[in-house]
């Protein structure tokens, strides 16, 4: 998943569409019910403001009534993806104006919580018997399958995501199922495919194998043939799998910091900058401080 920094939105495009944006919600409105500017009919929006840890805020109209939210949902952080459809991404819009980022909330977009699981709050005795279900799971590496894409509840992602974290609790553990869902959730939502009915570790050893292979051996040479590396969507999930590998041994935000320099001062598209980078990327990550 391409996540995009709230500080980092007014960099791009009017109407551009954002795949995925994370931060805390710091306020909610009641939704409204006005009329549109263009076509004069009355819409319903709620309007909700995003914090990010570096202190950026960017408000959001949400149009979907099925993502509306109350106010308790103040302070808890949250994941905000497109979908696609038709082989099309869809769902969070950006909207530049006088300098400022606002985003648009359709019908396509995803939001969830990270704070809490995708399931009901539970009783002590309920989670143990949840626990003891998950291990279950784990151990006879089997799990129901999921919605049909064909079904209208399919399309609406909440089922679909909370079938992801189902899927990837017993293997990853609370700590990084939600991550993990998410990846998840993206791959099999762009295919517009059902995730297969296999256990939870090899759904995810089957995601990325070619990525994971490649940033294996980007990791032993120091570097790749620029000639002979993946672009698009494949280049992004190499990036993402070498970054969390260095950042095993270095900081996080220190190689994000150190790879958006590079890229900015890079005089190429963006894609030919991150394989030019990816090509000798034992010197980039040795330079990093």
């Amino acid at each position: 998943m391409n996540y995009t920094k709230l500080k980092d939105l007014t960099s791009l495009s009017d109407k551009d569409i954002i795949e995925a944006v994370a931060g805390t919600i710091c306020f909610v409105a009641d939704p409204e019910t006005a009329p549109s500017k263009s076509t004069g009919k009355p819409v319903t929006k709620q309007c909700i403001c995003l914090e990010s840890s570096d202190g950026a805020k960017v408000y959001a109209d949400i149009y979907s009534e099925s993502n509306f939210m109350d106010r308790s949902r103040k302070g808890q952080k949250v994941i905000i993806a497109s979908t696609v459809k038709d082989g099309k991404m869809q769902g969070v819009n950006l909207n530049l104006w006088n300098e400022k980022a606002r985003l648009n909330l359709f019908s396509g977009t995803n939001i969830t919580f990270v704070d809490a699981p995708p399931t009901t709050a539970t009783t002590a005795p309920q989670q143990q018997a949840t626990q003891q279900q998950s291990a279950q799971s784990q151990q006879h590496q089997q799990l129901a399958p999921l919605p049909d894409p064909k079904d209208n509840e399919f399309t609406r992602g909440g089922d679909l995501w909370e079938a992801c974290y189902r899927r990837v609790l017993p293997v990853c553990g609370e700590a990084g199922a939600v991550a993990a869902a998410a990846v998840l959730y993206i791959d099999f939502s762009k295919r517009g495919v059902r995730p297969p009915t296999v256990a939870p570790a090899e759904a995810l050893k089957q995601l990325l194998p070619d990525a994971r292979k490649l940033a294996e051996t980007i990791v032993a040479k120091g570097g790749y043939d620029y000639d002979k590396l993946p672009t698009g969507d494949d280049l992004d999930a190499v990036v993402d799998i070498l970054i969390d590998k260095a950042a095993e041994a270095k900081s996080r935000e220190a190689i994000g910091v150190a790879f958006d320099r590079f890229i900015a001062g890079c005089n190429r598209s963006r894609g030919d900058a991150v394989r030019l980078l990816v090509s000798d990327w034992g010197m980039f990550i040795g330079e990093v401080k």
